[in-house]
């Protein structure tokens, strides 16, 4: 009986740990291109498209890069918001609207893969030391689910990308927060210098 009641406290402060590691680093960078005279200072007017199949999902992304877009100074707006419903999300459908409006850039972000992964099985090929230090929780046995999210940045004036990142995300815990995880290190990458 004593074993059991220590297994349950140990497992729920696993979970309860897991649940804060998870919140705060679930989402991490992979890959970054940018081109050689890229300077994210001359982001001054950006649309901001998310391109998924999910109405609700693509109003939390596009508006959360708004939301930490203004606090950077810059003119930011959500793209379900000005875009009409006939708009194809390509760039034939978006780039002559950019165009039209003024913007000077236009991020895009995408989900290139979704894959199950199982409990314990840290040796999973292309995740980060993060995402199975979580995964292998001997006491916190669920099987989790990895997003693989590409964001592009394109100059609207010459059409062509000149920032691209690759993220891994852990989906677990709401919605909300991963966004907010995910949006404050594409930002936060986008800004720093070539190295």
């Amino acid at each position: 009986m004593r074993n059991l009641s220590r297994r349950r406290v140990l497992g729920g402060i696993l979970a309860v740990s897991a649940g804060f590691f998870c919140g705060c680093a679930t989402t991490t960078l992979q890959s970054v291109q940018r081109a050689p005279d890229f300077n994210a200072g001359q982001i001054h007017r950006v649309l901001v498209v998310c391109v998924t199949r999910t109405a609700g999902l693509r109003n939390l992304v596009e508006s959360e890069f708004v939301r930490q877009w203004k606090k950077r100074g810059v003119d930011a707006t959500p793209s379900a918001k000005v875009l009409s419903d006939g708009v194809t999300l390509d760039k034939a459908g978006i780039a002559s609207f950019a165009k039209a409006q003024g913007f000077n850039t236009v991020l895009v972000t995408r989900l290139v893969k979704r894959e199950s992964i199982e409990a314990q099985t840290p040796e999973n090929a292309n995740l980060t030391q993060e995402v199975k230090a979580v995964v292998a929780s001997p006491e916190y046995g669920m099987d989790y689910e990895v997003a693989l999210v590409s964001s592009n940045l394109y100059d609207v004036a010459t059409e062509k990308r000149v920032w691209s990142g690759i993220t891994q995300t852990l989906v677990t815990g709401g919605a909300p927060s991963r966004i907010r995880a995910y949006v404050k290190l594409i930002l936060k990458n986008l800004y720093e210098p070539a190295r």
